[in-house]
Formats: C-alpha cells, structure tokens, sequence
C-alpha cells in the first residue's frame, strides 16, 4: 500500500460517512492518519470523526487463532524471602487462590487487547512459576517503598528458561514478560512500591518486560488486567515510533493521559481509565498498524527508517516562591 493523499482520503470519508457507510468512512480516516503526509490537524481531524461512529463498524476479526499472535511469558515468583541488613525483611508465599487471581488478570488484559485491536492482535501467554525464593528487593527512603529489582528477576527467569530451552532443544522467542511479584506477606504484613508498575527493555530475548508488585484480589479503584494493558502500551508506542517508524509522533505514550485529546471522555462512575486504551486502541492506532506491530526491524521502512520524532525543550525560568525547580 503506498501513500495516500489526505485531503483526497477526507474527501472520500466525508462522502462515505454522509451515505452512514461507516465501514468505508473508517477506512478512509484511517488513511489520513497511517498512509498519509498528512499535518497534525488532519490527523486530529480523522481522530475525531473515527471516534464519532467507531463502534458503528464491526470488528474485522472474531476467531482468536487468525489473530496476529504475542507470545507472553506470565512469570509468577512464588516465594518472596528478602532481608534488609539491620533494618527490615518481608516474606509471601503465592498460594492457589494467588494463582487463580493472576489468571483473571491476564485473562481480562488478553481479552481487552483482542477486542480493543479489533480482533487483529492477540496475546498468548504462557505461565513460568517460579519456586526457588527471590531474595532481592530494593529498600528506599522516604517511606520507604520497595522496587523490584530486574537483575535479580532476570537471574532466577533465565535459570528457569534454560531448563526448558534444554527439553525443547530451541529457546522460545516471547514478546512480552509479565512478572507478579506479591507485596502482601504471609504475616499480612503490606509493602508499598514507588509504582503500580513498571515496563523496559531487558526481557529474554530482547522481549520488553512488566515489573508487577503484586496485591492479589486488591485493584486500588481500577480494573483487572488495566495495569497490564497500561503497561504493553508503552513497548507498544516504541514499536510503532521507533522499530516500524511512524513519522511526526503519531504513536503515543500510555502516559498522555488523553491530555491532547478533545474527544475521550471518562466515562461516569468508570472504574480506572480502560475506556483512554479502549480509544487509543481503536482510535489512535489503525487496524493497519496493529497488523504492522514487530520487534524486529522491517527489512523496508514505508516511512523511511529510524527517525527523531518530537523534542520537548524547556527553557529557563523561576521557580515560584517557596517551590523547588524541579517540583
């Protein structure tokens, strides 16, 4: 598919929505934004109308098995046993009922990202239990608050991986990584972490990698698997800005917030904001991107190669009184 000129794909989404060919419209909009030299303004011209009538259109794929697959390592650190030198120590055990909130979890994330990708995408994880304890955590101040601690993590993943990798007799390429680690003791003892969670690099096999601190049957106000699609958002938004190179900052960060948006809405009463991805999903990122989504670099960029995007510069200025810089 080569580009595509946007004022002619308005044009056409115009005629198309007017005839309430909703299919075709979405198309047409959808153009401007992912095949078009198109400006801002055009592109959030096309978000708005595509937000309009986008649950008019049916989605493009109901079979789970024709779906584009993304392997997902689930890993669930059984047991816990960290001790700080002279100051503190924590223990938790995972039980069955630990297990079974965890599949809910990734049930619910897998389901939102099939319907939310229209049916294009999948995840298909597979479950790493791993029973050897994990011995590090790290203890900060003020607090204190308790990081995950990915060396660590990777050290006791990568120790399990081989084993399998061994019986397969080849390493299994997983996309993503999503580790539960459970902050609730087997005392009831609750230990607070600086982050709901947190994704970066560093997975097996360059797959990007979600650190989850854990409080199996507690969601703080949001919905399950929410934290989780937050979380594949961002190597999601990297994928698309800097491996296949959408140009101008088309992607965008989970982060945003819906901050640039005039058109979402949180709906009244919503528990968390799943209804913001819901809208960057279907709205924001295009049926064709989804089906462009890799790790691995194109062997052709339709967009022209890797590419700096968007630099945000702040200027000097003056604190207001009594506040810090950086606050």
């Amino acid at each position: 598919m080569g580009v595509t000129d946007a004022k002619e794909m308005r044009e056409k989404g115009l005629a198309a929505e007017a005839k309430q060919d909703w299919d075709s419209a979405l198309t047409y909009w959808e153009r401007v934004v992912d095949r078009s030299v198109s400006t801002r303004a055009q592109r959030d011209e096309a978000f708005a109308h595509i937000h309009t009538f986008r649950d008019k259109v049916k989605p493009l794929n109901t079979d789970p098995a024709k779906a584009k697959s993304w392997p997902t390592l689930v890993v669930i650190f059984k047991n816990v046993d960290v001790k700080w030198e002279g100051k503190d120590s924590f223990k938790s055990t995972v039980n069955e009922k630990d297990m079974d909130d965890a599949r809910m979890r990734v049930n619910a994330f897998a389901k939102a990202v099939f319907d939310y990708s229209d049916g294009t995408f999948r995840i298909d994880p597979e479950f790493l239990v791993i029973d050897e304890p994990l011995t590090t955590l790290d203890r900060s101040e003020p607090g204190p608050s308790y990081s995950c601690n990915r060396e660590a993590e990777m050290k006791l993943i990568m120790k399990r991986l081989k084993v399998q990798d061994d019986v397969r007799g080849t390493p299994k390429r997983y996309e993503h990584v999503l580790a539960y680690i459970k902050y609730v003791g087997d005392d009831g003892k609750v230990i607070s972490p600086p982050y709901q969670a947190d994704t970066g690099g560093g997975g097996p096999g360059g797959a990007s990698f979600m650190d989850c601190p854990w409080f199996p049957g507690s969601y703080r106000n949001i919905e399950p698997g929410e934290i989780e699609i937050h979380e594949f958002l961002h190597p999601v938004h990297m994928i698309f800005n800097d491996i296949v190179c959408y140009p101008d900052g088309i992607a965008i960060s989970p982060d945003w917030g819906g901050g640039q948006n005039t058109t979402w809405k949180q709906i009244p009463g919503e528990a968390g904001i799943m209804s913001l991805y819901k809208y960057m999903m279907r709205v924001r990122y295009t049926r064709l991107m989804w089906s462009e989504m890799t790790q691995l670099e194109p062997k052709e960029f339709f967009w022209g190669g890797p590419n700096h995007c968007d630099w945000v510069v702040l200027g000097v200025f003056t604190a207001t009184e009594g506040k810090a810089a950086l606050d």
